[in-house]
């Protein structure tokens, strides 16, 4: 396949495949209002990517929240992450669904937030954000020889365990079941939704995952071709094992009344029926294509012009005054962007 040497079943001696603590904290938990209005509850999962500058080179990074574009349908929305103390931070508010970034394919479940001047308790976050040179297009796919059968892992939110101290977003694992390919739509409340892509995953898919980033397991046998960091690519006794961002959870399928039904992982009740365990993906394709172009790009070059100079060489320490939703590369990976020395 590809002229890749592929593996069966099982590890390599001596090969360690254990989840760095670093997946985990790109994740931070989305709370709504509840439908009778009396308190928040943790509702969906997003997760924090970053984007190396358009204008200001590599050394320079914006941080985005992502997540799945349903889970931004109620009211009341905040977020709700892990501070530098390793602790529960109080939730913070987030705007909107209207001032999230969005395809103009209206199909397409993702959304993103610039997490920019604004957003001032990012310097409070410990939080690992996922490298956009990280992410899979097809291109990438391919050369990767990547298909059925394929390990990954996601990591999110478990709505009835989501920790009362600190967040503690669970890791789940399961295989590719399907590439994205042919166009799926959902058939709920008695019509069709808007036609869509998705990977399908032999993973069960439940309450609070919907936004949660999924990622491909690629083993020693394949070569890592993209740039490499401590949390995203680990050494093992046989050679190198990296975790890709494959896409994020959109829902799955579930059986109510002897008829399938499609069904947003942002509950946890009997009334979504049986699980079927195949849970919708959406390529990471679109959250690059959403980053990449139109708005999003326009406004990050426009806030790069904007910004004064400043010294970015910090390979000795940290900046002690915090920039934020912008990170320096030759920061520590897990530590945040004003991290004092």
């Amino acid at each position: 396949m590809g002229g890749v040497e592929r593996q069966s079943l099982g590890k390599p001696e001596g090969f360690d495949l254990r989840v760095p603590d670093g997946i985990r904290d790109c994740a931070a938990y989305i709370l709504a209002t509840t439908r009778m209005g009396d308190r928040d509850e943790p509702y969906g999962t997003a997760f924090f990517l970053s984007v190396e500058s358009d204008v200001l080179g590599p050394e320079v990074r914006h941080i985005y929240l992502v997540t799945a574009k349903h889970v931004l349908s109620r009211g009341g929305l905040s977020l709700r992450f892990n501070d530098r103390d390793g602790k529960r931070h109080d939730p913070v508010p987030l705007p909107n669904a209207s001032q999230w970034y969005c395809l103009e394919d209206k199909g397409v479940d993702v959304a993103a937030l610039p997490l920019d001047d604004d957003y001032g308790w990012l310097a409070e976050v410990a939080y690992e954000p996922v490298p956009l040179a990280n992410t899979l297009n097809s291109k990438m796919i391919e050369e990767f020889d990547i298909g059925i059968g394929d390990e990954l892992l996601v990591t999110g939110l478990l709505v009835s365990h989501p920790g009362t101290e600190k967040n503690i977003p669970i890791v789940r694992s399961g295989i590719i079941a399907a590439m994205a390919g042919d166009e799926l739509r959902d058939y709920e409340e008695g019509k069709y939704g808007l036609p869509y892509k998705a990977h399908l995953v032999e993973l069960r898919s439940t309450g609070g995952l919907s936004g949660s980033p999924v990622f491909v397991v690629i083993g020693p046998a394949r070569p890592v071709i993209m740039p490499s960091s401590t949390t995203w690519d680990a050494a093992g006794g046989a050679g190198t094992v990296s975790w890709r961002l494959l896409g994020l959870i959109r829902g799955h399928w579930a059986t109510k009344a002897g008829k399938d039904t499609s069904a947003n992982a942002m509950y946890d009740s009997d009334e979504e029926g049986v699980n079927r365990g195949i849970a919708k993906v959406v390529p990471s394709q679109y959250i690059r294509e959403l980053l990449l172009t139109g708005k999003p790009k326009a406004d990050r070059i426009e806030r790069d012009k904007k910004r004064p100079p400043r010294d970015m060489d910090v390979a000795d320490s940290a900046p002690s005054e915090p920039v934020m939703g912008i990170e320096p590369t030759a920061l520590c990976l897990g530590s945040i962007i004003a991290s004092a020395s």
